[in-house]
């Protein structure tokens, strides 16, 4: 394995792999690579990569981000060119010999387990296999992966087809090398040292792929290219929460590598010396850089040997009781079966940032409070902690009618999820029961599973109401040890007469104090996304001495109560606002932070305030160096003479500040939530002291309308008064948002319940638009038609081809929807797209645009763009949309733009017979917002136990908008020759006497009023008023 060093001497070959370092390595740049030296901000002459394929720190695959997609697409239209020439159609048995160097061409269409990155992709032979018969591993070098191929399964290429070089690189880390820990007696008293490995060690391979896979982008400073190989050598950095690293820094503090420098570098030069002790023992106590010595411990004495990676993170923790951060999952020290199901499961061995705080709180026995946005872990990190904790006390374990844990949800959906983690964690204890009650189980079936063993129970506070009424005496919950309430901010919101009787009359939470008798003490531990007034009175009056964790900025701000104010004003007038604001003078003796979106903007307000105010402007356009001076004379100001600061939100990380005292946000993000979150961490200093030292200013402009909606909810949260004139007018510009949204369809929450209960974050439609939901067919309001379910999509949701329509007004006369129309208009796209020529990629894939998708190999679909994916990590460099197939009704989610095809006009014009379904008037139990698996499985079995190749679905039509219509029932119709059909079984009926279901009379009424805004009087004829009645 070669080793990246500077050169100073030639090295000679030795039986070492180490000695097999690249030989005159000649570089313009190496004068300017400062050893290991960690910088605030990534170095201009670094450009951003995407890593594709991790071997170890030396040898990585990767592409430049810069023009990639753009060659890339010329790259594959040369291939998709070739393929339409006689040389590529004569030859398709290709029945060359293939040899290693040769470059090939393998299709999308070959897949059979293998799911290729492009249609077409060009690769070179690189291995070749005999002992399963012949087997070629292919190179994809503009993707930077290998795949294993048969020989059938790919073209020859002729050569210099494509003379464009490989668009991936192979790229290695420099001037480090690799080390392991090794427990030895040699030095006194050290019973760890390092030593010089040979290769690298698997942990290091795997840290190193961790570690570059969580980074969305990583630059490459070039340093050095081997001669030999080819492999250019440099510094690789990543941003990891705010926090520039490099990827030799990190290696280095996590014990993996060591800096080839004084000693060590004439031992690597000098092969005969390395050669004779074959092991190097290194001295290590500190890192190299003094900013991150508390990060790292010394080797001289430790045990542990474990992959650490520990960044400061920030984070707010209000508690009595100091306690430790955990940085390791195997630290938490639960039975090993619990640990093997999170590896199984979570497959991270590092915790999140929320995770590492509440874990060692947890199993302090502390009562905790967790706050932080989704996919924070709240869930799995709560239910980690309780499944280890009842493994860790087997034997306290007596009667199954005694749970020592119960966790309530907010929804069935939820139960579902939190109950089939609890058995992943507990899937090696068998006499460790998690038992799941919701709504749509009777409770013969639920009680019958409590007497099998019941050591966890998952509900939701209402069912477990209507259980314990029921069934006295089943439950006792005199042993239990942990009350977990997961969302807890929905369920105080939903449920707080629930839990108040839970309390109360059930007694559930009478054991939190100790008792002569050996009752466990309870231990409540509670998860939300948004800290709300209900959660601040609860955890007053239920929990004791409580560890409060809030790992968002924006909620750390709403817990403390911080002074906010907003100031809604023009455009022309925020610098005259901003003036006034300052008029006192209040920033000499405050700290006072000044938050532009861009430099412009920043420059542009340092102009006008330094005509009488001291500032200090930092932007992300300056040079680093004027950036670090800058930043230490901030760090120097002394009270009563403080500049006012002003700066963008790109350099804010890099800055670090967490002593501000007034934060005035001048202007705020469009789109990055994230970043306006982080804008808060400005006050963390003064937070977790006193929040009475700090003041937010907002000023919002006519611009700022989707902010505005957010900025005002947190107000109400805090209990901040709003004007009635200006509450009046945030709801006319919220309706103004949701009617910019005409490429957007209809929310199918909307469609379901009549509302959204994430309305405030989903990004589809939630009013009607009359000139976009006009009724694609002639069918009325209290019309029957008959349906061929095509796909169910949840428990009222369907997707069904339109067969028959029987109009109201003269029920004998029946309108048929042609069945050859269809199989035609299918026919028509799969032959136009059988001709490889006609498959060209679309050039247009907005919201609402239709395009043709290969479902499966040689199907295709006509689909409709639905929406555009922002939130996938690893879609920096490429979009991700969902899409709905119009001919069937299934959704694809996360489909790669480039797998979407061009549709002509003639088939784009081709009619649609698939409408969207939906049973009005019905809701999940308790007024939940979603349904869950359990009754969606429930309606698959009422088709398969009802429906037959006779059998149709009719129902009455109660509303009709766009290509969405509502029924009153889907009832089961059957052909019977020479009698009338026979109309059967009635899936509301089945829904509602199962329990999965209750009646929504509010659905219609709400959809009708949405109609009305719209300016709707009549549907296809049809009266609104009289419909609503």
């Amino acid at each position: 394995m070669p080793v990246p060093v500077r050169e100073r001497i030639p090295i000679k070959t030795s039986t070492t792999t180490h000695n097999n370092n690249p030989k005159n390595y000649e570089s313009s740049q190496k004068m300017k690579f400062y050893k290991h030296q960690v910088l605030n901000i990534i170095p201009a002459t670094a450009s951003a990569i995407k890593i594709r394929n991790v071997k170890n720190p030396y040898c990585m695959r990767a592409y430049e981000v810069e023009k990639y997609t753009e060659t890339l697409c010329t790259i594959e239209e040369r291939l998709l060119s070739f393929m339409k020439t006689n040389e590529f159609l004569k030859k398709k048995s290709n029945t060359e010999d293939a040899q290693i160097g040769d470059m090939v061409l393998v299709q999308d269409s070959f897949k059979a387990e293998i799911k290729l990155p492009s249609c077409v992709c060009r690769g070179l032979i690189t291995c070749i296999k005999k002992e399963y018969g012949m087997y070629y591993i292919i190179l994809l070098v503009d993707h930077g992966i290998s795949i294993g191929l048969t020989r059938d399964k790919f073209h020859i290429l002729p050569k210099n087809l494509i003379p464009d070089n490989y668009l991936t690189k192979t790229v290695g880390v420099y001037d480090i090398i690799p080390i392991c820990m090794k427990k030895s007696s040699i030095l006194n008293g050290c019973n760890t040292i390092a030593v010089v490995a040979e290769k690298w060690t698997e942990k290091a391979v795997q840290f190193t792929k961790h570690l570059l896979s969580a980074c969305k982008i990583v630059y490459f400073d070039h340093l050095i290219t081997s001669k030999s190989n080819g492999i250019e050598y440099g510094e690789f950095y990543f941003v990891i929460d705010d926090v520039v690293m490099s990827l030799s820094e990190a290696l280095f503090l996590n014990y993996h590598a060591v800096y080839i420098e004084g000693e060590l570098l004439k031992l690597v030069e000098t092969p005969s010396q390395l050669k004779e002790k074959r092991w190097y023992i290194l001295y290590i106590k500190f890192s190299r850089n003094k900013d991150k010595r508390y990060n790292v411990t010394r080797i001289k004495g430790t045990n542990n040997t474990h992959t650490k990676f520990f960044l400061s993170e920030k984070i707010l923790v209000q508690s009595s009781i100091d306690c430790d951060i955990l940085s390791d999952i195997t630290d938490l020290r639960y039975p090993k079966g619990i640990h093997q199901g999170w590896d199984e499961n979570i497959k991270s061995s590092r915790p999140r940032k929320l995770q590492s705080y509440i874990w060692p709180a947890i199993n302090n026995g502390l009562n905790v409070v967790a706050i932080g946005s989704t996919q924070c872990g709240k869930t799995s990190g709560c239910v980690m902690a309780v499944c280890g904790q009842i493994a860790l006390r087997l034997h306290e374990i007596r009667s199954g009618t005694q749970p020592l844990a119960l966790i309530l949800c907010a929804s069935s959906y939820e139960v579902i999820s939190v109950q089939s983690l609890c058995e992943s964690f507990l899937r090696t204890f068998t006499n460790i029961k998690c038992v799941a009650a919701f709504n749509g189980k009777s409770d013969r079936s639920v009680a019958a599973m409590i007497y099998n063993g019941c050591q966890i129970l998952v509900t939701t506070p209402r069912y477990l109401v209507r259980f314990l009424n029921k069934n006295k005496d089943i439950l006792s919950f005199d042993r239990l040890s942990y009350l977990i309430l997961e969302n807890v901010d929905v369920i105080l919101d939903k449920y707080y007469n629930s839990v108040g009787e839970l309390f109360k009359k059930h007694k559930i939470i009478e054991n939190r104090e100790p008792r002569q008798n050996d009752r466990p003490i309870l231990q409540i531990i509670v998860s939300a996304t948004n800290w709300t007034p209900e959660i601040k009175k609860f955890v007053h009056l239920v929990m004791y001495n409580p560890y409060i964790c809030i790992a968002s900025f924006i909620e750390a701000v709403v817990f403390k109560s911080v002074n906010l104010k907003l100031y809604q004003v023009n455009t022309g007038y925020k610098n005259q606002k901003l003036f006034d604001l300052m008029s006192k003078n209040e920033y000499l003796m405050m700290r006072t932070a000044i938050i532009c979106t861009n430099a412009e903007e920043a420059e542009d307000l340092n102009t006008f305030l330094i005509l009488t105010k001291k500032t200090l402007l930092i932007h992300d356009k300056m040079k680093s160096c004027d950036i670090r001076a800058l930043q230490e004379s901030w760090i120097a100001c002394v009270y009563g003479s403080y500049p006012v600061l002003i700066c963008t939100d790109p350099v804010l990380s890099d800055l670090n500040f967490t002593n501000i005292q007034w934060l005035i946000h001048f202007s705020v993000l469009s789109k990055l939530k994230n970043q306006f979150n982080y804008r808060f961490s400005l006050l963390l200093d003064n937070l977790t002291e006193d929040s009475s030292n700090c003041k937010i200013s907002i000023i919002v402009d006519e611009n700022d309308t989707i902010q505005l909606l957010s900025i005002v909810k947190i107000m109400q949260r805090m209990n901040i008064a709003i004007q009635p004139e200006k509450s009046d007018y945030i709801q006319q510009k919220a309706l103004e948002l949701e009617r910019n949204k005409k490429v957007y369809v209809l929310c199918d929450n909307v469609k379901s319940f009549g509302f959204c209960r994430t309305r405030n974050v989903c990004v589809f439609r939630h009013c009607v638009l009359s000139e976009i939901d006009i009724p694609m067919t002639n069918i009325q309001i209290g019309d029957k038609v008959k349906l061929i379910v095509t796909y169910i999509h949840d428990t009222t949701h369907f997707s069904a081809r339109i067969l028959e329509h029987i109009p109201h007004s003269n029920e004998s006369k029946k309108i048929t929807f042609s069945n050859i129309e269809y199989m035609q208009n299918t026919g028509k796209i799969q032959s136009y797209y059988g001709n490889i020529e006609n498959r060209k990629m679309s050039t247009s894939t907005n919201v609402g645009d239709i395009c043709i998708l290969e479902e499966t190999i040689d199907t295709f679909k006509r689909v409709q763009i639905t929406r555009i994916r922002y939130d996938r990590d690893y879609s920096e460099d490429e979009i991700f949309v969902d899409v709905r197939c119009i001919d069937s009704g299934i959704v694809h989610e996360y489909i790669n733009v480039r797998k979407l095809m061009h549709i002509p006009k003639e088939l784009l014009d081709l009619p649609t017979h698939v409408v969207e379904i939906f049973l009005a008037n019905l809701i999940p139990w308790d007024e939940e917002y979603m349904w869950n698996h359990y009754t969606n499985e429930q309606v698959h079995k009422w088709f398969s136990e009802n429906f037959d190749e006779r059998s149709y679905i009719i129902g009455e039509v109660r509303l009709h908008l766009g290509n969405t219509i509502w029924l009153d029932d889907l009832k089961i119709g059957t052909k019977l020759i020479g009698h009338p059909d026979l109309i059967g079984s009635s899936l509301k009926r089945e829904l509602c006497h199962g329990n999965f279901s209750i009646v929504n009379n509010n659905h219609l009424s709400n959809l009708f009023k949405l109609c009305r805004n719209s300016g709707m009087t009549e549907i296809n004829g049809h009266n609104l008023n009289a419909a609503d009645k």
